[in-house]
């Protein structure tokens, strides 16, 4: 587990911004998302524009959205998961997060065999 240089995790913050972005609770979301961007130096695939992506989704910008998910192309490979989460949330633009990010019709993740 790695500690940002305060002691923190910021994993963890994501995580919990992310459960409160799937009950309606936005703003905490934001505050959490935001505390879980890297220093550029430990951005390791493509995390920072993940991050950056999600916030753009919750805040209802589509063009930073689609701004993002072209950054982490220039990162990741074509079967990036992260990518695929980032390309459901532009299919279901305008839908709550939890129907974006757990939706089948919203679902681009890659399919990974067990």
């Amino acid at each position: 587990m790695q500690f940002s240089e305060d002691g923190e995790i910021p994993l963890l913050y994501w995580h919990e911004g992310q459960i409160r972005a799937m009950h309606g609770q936005p703003q905490e979301a934001l505050d959490l998302f935001n505390k879980s961007i890297k220093p550029e130096e430990q951005s390791i695939g493509g995390w920072n524009e993940y991050v950056r992506a999600t916030i753009a989704f919750v805040e209802g910008n589509r063009s930073a959205l689609e701004a993002e998910r072209a950054n982490l192309v220039a990162k990741v490979p074509a079967d990036n998961l992260n990518l695929g989460v980032v390309d459901g949330l532009i299919v279901c633009f305008g839908r709550s997060y939890a129907d974006a990010y757990g939706a089948p019709e919203c679902n681009r993740r890659p399919q990974r065999s067990p």
